[in-house]
């Protein structure tokens, strides 16, 4: 008979899903171009893309206001 393998909650049934590896696996995994392009290229990615916007949202205030401004 086989084991029952949970994909749901593997910890809870004690299956043999769970991958028993030690966690130093990971550091010894980790490399320089894992860092890059998984977390630096996309959090600058996000952070100039916020800057775009801000700068529109702003120009498009100002020529808000000025428009306001020069109808008085």
């Amino acid at each position: 008979m086989s084991k029952r393998v949970s994909l749901i909650d593997p910890i809870l049934y004690q299956s043999t899903y769970v991958n028993k590896a030690p966690i130093i696996n990971f550091w010894k995994r980790l490399n320089i171009f894992d860092i890059i392009f998984n977390i630096i290229l996309p959090l600058s990615v996000i952070v100039f893309v916020l800057f775009v916007l801000k700068d529109r949202y702003s120009t498009k205030k100002r020529l808000r206001l000025n428009k306001t401004y020069s109808k008085n």
